[in-house]
């Protein structure tokens, strides 16, 4: 590894050129990098619903559910599949090996869907229900669908005017922000018509569900009384004569409040690819802006906010970072008593930290809390190499090598071991990178980021801090290297261990194997 050092000295300001350089790179990948609360995590399972009017559970069971699954089990990698069947209706659940990807596998689920021998009625229902779409209907599953932005429109007033409120002003002016995908309200019931149809009497009439529905859809109502003599068909007879119509509230209506006021909730949901922090701060300046417009007594709460965690934890790796790098000045001087050696030392905690974010976001990795939390950790690892390398070469120099020399042998001194430590840490983390399920997709982002760290740290001792070295040093008459107070301190323990070996190793045996006996209370 010292050829990189030694090219690195002959260019010596070019190399730091080329690294103040790369350090403003990793300045705006910083800021580019997507910002997320949780990693990208490729979930992959799916779902499949049915819908079957008026038939019993067994015959969904017969007629829909078991070829629905037929479709499912020709994909492949498929894991795990369950359904649920009630009447009318069926709900498949498919689960996939970690790592298929999900786009294909529903494409041909869609397409082995489209080919199965299904009942006229479950295939003709979204021809009378067009909000239906299809049917059986595949429904994508996507944990990271999670609203970035959650809003309260609340005040005293009626909970329409709420609603009018948040459909007029607010949700039209979120939806057109850069990275929203969907904005939505709920949290308002409103009453409608409800028609409860009796089975028994529906027989009677011959005629399914479904031509009923078909009936009622395009048609305008203006009163109850309407409805209720809508004629069915060549019966003779009308739907109130097998029905009850009314007006309620739909059932499983959910209420709002804040602060005992009405309230609509506002769900922001943001692009997969759309950066999490800067899509919930154009929210927030956009709604600032929508509050001062609103009538009197109507205000906008955040209830939730995705960004707050995220700047917060990177608030949190920079106040490590800066405590590390001054706790690293103050060590570094209390043992080398070399204030200019202990900022060069400092300097590679951002250096690797911000190369590594350079590293991650080559690979397609996002700032979230798994990869913050394992930069946070990384933290007091990255300064380990340039310390190790800047040691060496104070030592040559004080000892009166010329710089360049006192570079390039100590770096030769210490390649080796620096390198395969920096290794056999990156090691450790291997077989997180290789697990499978939901653990290995949270722990190859925290791996890759560890790993990016590390090898950050090794290339800026190996190549950055050899050219910052050249500093005076008060170097010894005699040439030789002057033991320091904690050389002689630790000398003293090893000449005592060496003369008692047998109490040493004894002793190390001991704690050993009793360090066992505390494994029942951890």
């Amino acid at each position: 590894m010292t050829w990189l050092t030694k090219i690195a000295l002959k260019k010596r300001w070019l190399t730091l050129l080329i690294a103040a350089v790369l350090t403003g790179v990793s300045v705006w990948s910083l800021f580019d990098l997507h910002m997320e609360l949780i990693p990208d995590i490729n979930i992959p399972v799916t779902s499949v619903i049915a819908v079957y009017p008026q038939a019993k559970p067994e015959t969904v069971m017969n007629d829909v559910t078991v070829k629905v699954e037929s479709a499912l089990s020709d994909v492949e990698g498929l894991t795990v599949m369950n359904s649920t069947v009630s009447e009318g209706s069926s709900f498949t659940y498919a689960m996939f090996d970690y790592g298929i990807d999900m786009e294909k596998a529903n494409q041909q689920i869609a397409e082995n869907l489209a080919a199965l021998d299904l009942p006229a009625a479950v295939r003709d229902l979204p021809k009378s229900m067009p909000q239906l779409g299809e049917n059986p209907q595949l429904y994508p599953i996507d944990i990271n669908m999670l609203p970035v932005v959650i809003l309260s429109v609340s005040g005293d007033i009626s909970a329409e005017e709420l609603e009018q409120i948040a459909a007029d002003e607010i949700i039209p002016a979120v939806s057109g922000l850069e990275g929203v995908y969907s904005a939505s309200a709920e949290g308002i019931s409103r009453q409608q018509v409800q028609v409860d149809i009796d089975p028994a009497l529906l027989n009677g009439t011959g005629l399914p569900f479904s031509a009923v529905v078909g009936m009622l859809s395009g048609q305008a109502f203006t009163s109850l009384e309407e409805v209720e003599a809508a004629p069915l068909g060549m019966t003779g007879m009308s739907l109130g004569d097998i029905s009850t119509v009314m007006v309620a509230y739909p059932s499983g209506s959910s209420i709002s409040r804040v602060n005992g006021l009405p309230a609509v909730t506002i769900n922001i949901m943001k692009e997969s690819d759309a950066n999490t922090v800067l899509t919930a701060n154009a929210v927030t300046d956009a709604i600032a802006d929508i509050g001062s417009r609103l009538p009197d007594g109507v205000t906008i709460d955040i209830v939730l906010d995705q960004s707050d965690y995220i700047e917060n934890t990177i608030g949190d790796l920079t106040r490590d970072a800066v405590i590390g790098c001054v706790l690293a000045v103050v060590i570094v001087f209390l043992f080398l008593m070399a204030f200019k050696v202990s900022l060069v030392t400092a300097v590679s905690i951002p250096l690797s930290i911000l190369f590594g974010f350079l590293i991650i976001r080559f690979f397609g990795v996002t700032i979230n809390l798994v990869t913050l939390s394992a930069m946070a950790i990384a933290v007091g690892r990255v300064i380990d190499n340039s310390i190790v390398v800047l040691e060496v070469i104070y030592r040559r120099i004080q000892q009166g090598e010329p710089y360049r020399t006192a570079a390039i042998e100590g770096v030769r001194e210490v390649a080796a071991p620096i390198t395969s430590s920096t290794l056999a840490t990156i090691v450790i983390f291997v077989p997180l990178a290789l697990v499978g399920g939901i653990i290995g997709e949270l722990f190859v982002p925290f791996a890759l980021t560890m790993t990016a760290a590390l090898v950050s740290s090794l290339l800026v001792a190996l190549i950055v801090i050899p050219p910052m070295s050249d500093f005076k040093v008060r170097r010894n008459a005699s040439g030789e290297w002057k033991q320091t107070w904690y050389e002689r301190a630790y000398l003293k323990s090893l000449k005592w261990s060496l003369g008692h070996r047998l109490i040493t190793v004894g002793t190390t045996v001991v704690l050993f194997f009793g360090s066992f006996a505390l494994l029942p209370i951890i």
